[in-house]
């Protein structure tokens, strides 16, 4: 589906100028880190993020998405381009995802509430931080996307956020989040007698936090359902 769907235009306004301020907002958090900057971008489709990235001083660029058909598009359209940084792109489902190298930033521009379990995907790129790596999370306001942003702020710690509006009345939000507080926390909680120091009992304090913030948000979302208007599909329509 999503092959037909970058085949015949659909997802073609990602290009556009609306789009390109959250970009460089992301962007800013992101050269402004000390250290190297390899980043790994969740759900890159044809290389928006890209587009822009390529004029900053990164030291790598990997980009994933789901459709092989977005991905031949993003390396036609950067074949020959020099980013003055490594750049590859891959065809790979986010929540099966593995790698051998470590990044410091991983973004998720508006992919990760087409994740089955948020949370869960979150805690598993956790493997594929460096000690020091980031989350950078964009996410537009809707009566979906917005709860999900809350959960994910209660679960890690966040370390600078904007919102950036653009010409049509979209908002986005932008978290850049510390990769690691949650595990963090958790350690806390078993040094303290709260969960024995067990990987077993590890898993299933994850789990719990997992259930309850799922809960809640269903419960913040439900009253949203009633009286709202479809908008565009690609945002407004929960995958």
């Amino acid at each position: 589906m999503l092959d037909s769907e970058y085949q015949s235009g659909t997802w073609d306004y990602l290009d556009g100028l609306g789009e390109r301020p959250r970009h460089l907002v992301a962007l800013g958090y992101i050269i402004g880190l000390d250290g190297p900057r390899r980043v790994l971008d969740i759900g890159c489709g044809t290389g928006s993020f890209l587009e822009s990235a390529q004029h900053f001083p990164l030291s790598e660029y990997h980009g994933i998405d789901l459709s092989e058909g977005a991905i031949q598009r993003a390396r036609r359209r950067f074949r020959g381009k020099d980013a003055g940084f490594p750049v590859r792109f891959e065809v790979a489902d986010f929540e099966s995802f593995t790698s051998e190298s470590l990044y410091d930033v991983i973004v998720f521009e508006e992919s990760i509430p087409y994740a089955r379990d948020p949370l869960a995907v979150l805690a598993r790129f956790e493997e594929v931080l460096s000690p020091r790596g980031l989350f950078l999370i964009s996410l537009c306001y809707n009566w979906w996307q917005h709860p999900l942003m809350e959960r994910i702020a209660d679960t890690y710690r966040t370390i600078h956020s904007a919102e950036v509006i653009n010409e049509q009345g979209l908002t986005w939000e932008i978290r850049l989040l510390d990769g690691h507080s949650s595990r963090e926390r958790l350690r806390l909680a078993t040094r303290r007698g709260i969960w024995q120091a067990s990987e077993r009992s590890s898993e299933l304090a994850e789990r719990w936090v997992m259930i309850r913030e799922n809960m809640r948000a269903i419960l913040q979302a439900g009253p949203r359902l009633i009286g709202l208007r479809r908008g565009r599909k690609s945002r407004n329509e929960e995958p």
